[in-house]
């Protein structure tokens, strides 16, 4: 697997120093890939729990419930919260815009009555 250091042959002491030299560029660079690696495994288990934690909530919803009755109610009050809360809405504009058109023509029309 590894080489046996006492295999090795270096002719001179330049090129030991190579050797060297080589292997702790390759040990620094393995060491930042490494670096790396755990900085990105630990970005995936914290994406993993949020995750996680997401489902774990929405499994306590009553929309995704086991029981037909229970889910038919859960989805009848969300549609009725969102017609309610649309049914402001327009209807604050839709007065809006009638006070800003119609409002300075009542006068006058008031002021024609007998």
């Amino acid at each position: 697997m590894d080489q046996d250091v006492s295999l090795m042959e270096f002719n001179s002491m330049a090129e030991l120093t190579a050797y060297l030299s080589q292997l702790e560029n390759r040990v620094a660079e393995l060491e930042r890939e490494n670096e790396s690696l755990q900085t990105s495994n630990h970005a995936m288990t914290e994406k993993t729990e949020r995750i996680y934690k997401f489902f774990r909530r929405l499994s306590t919803k009553k929309i995704f419930s086991n029981n037909f009755f229970v889910r038919a109610i859960a989805i009848w009050v969300h549609n009725f919260i969102v017609e309610l809360i649309l049914g402001f809405v327009l209807t604050a504009l839709l007065a809006i815009i009638y006070f800003a058109f119609f409002a300075t023509t009542i006068p006058p029309v008031l002021q024609n009555l007998p």
